[in-house]
């Protein structure tokens, strides 16, 4: 049966630039790379096929073949004929090639009601959910799960998700400022102590915070969580 889907194609000016800056870098590799191949059939005894075989290599490498015309001739570098070899860019074939820069063609069922812009904003979130999963298994350390029951990996995956929002809402508060990962290694040195050994002995005192550290808090509107006043009334030692 026939395939029928809904086609949306959208413009990104950011991945257009990315992808040009990356197209010129691949232009200015070939440049430097026939200057090196040059420089170096002085020093040696290389044929004019020699060298081809070479810049083929380096053009076929990067999808560049049809790009450039190549041609080969010789100078006089003592007694000896050297032969070197020159690239000159198609500028019509380069052109035609960068004119699908930044375009994307989306798919999707035909059926899907969403707006042009609605599924452009759906796709390009993906991105965010992809940065999730990195900061989940790196800042996080979802992996290695050790766990054999549905429950328990179930369980560890809810932790590390609910860990996730509260990295999220750390963000928003901290308001760039500074990340959420360096507000937390700032106050990593900041604990509430247990001091005594008997039931009636014990006590609960926060560690003095530094400046850096208070002012964390008062990004977050957290400092009652300094104030071993407020926490000897709120916690009762166990």
């Amino acid at each position: 049966p026939a395939l029928c889907v809904r086609g949306v194609a959208y413009f990104n000016p950011k991945m257009c630039d990315r992808q040009r800056a990356n197209a010129q870098k691949k232009l200015d590799k070939i440049s430097s790379f026939v200057e090196e191949l040059n420089a170096s059939a002085v020093h040696s005894t290389p044929t004019e096929h020699d060298l081809l075989a070479k810049l083929e290599h380096k053009l076929r490498k990067h999808y560049l073949l049809k790009v450039y015309d190549v041609s080969t001739h010789t100078i006089q570098v003592g007694e000896r004929q050297v032969p070197q070899v020159e690239c000159q860019l198609r500028q019509s074939e380069w052109s035609h090639r960068r004119l699908l820069d930044g375009f994307s063609l989306l798919t999707t069922h035909p059926e899907v009601e969403l707006s042009p812009f609605e599924l452009c904003s759906r796709y390009r979130a993906k991105d965010t959910v992809e940065k999730d999963f990195q900061v989940i298994k790196s800042v996080l350390k979802m992996l290695p799960v050790r766990h054999h029951t549905d429950p328990k990996v179930l369980a560890h995956v809810t932790i590390c998700v609910l860990a996730l929002l509260l990295e999220r809402l750390l963000r928003d508060e901290l308001k760039g400022t500074l990340s959420p990962e360096l507000a937390l290694e700032v106050l990593a040195t900041c604990h509430l102590n247990r001091y005594g050994h008997s039931p009636e002995s014990r006590a609960y005192l926060v560690t003095e915070p530094d400046e850096p550290q208070k002012k964390i808090l008062r990004l977050l509107k957290l400092q009652y969580l300094v104030d071993d006043n407020r926490m000897i009334d709120e916690i009762h030692p166990k």
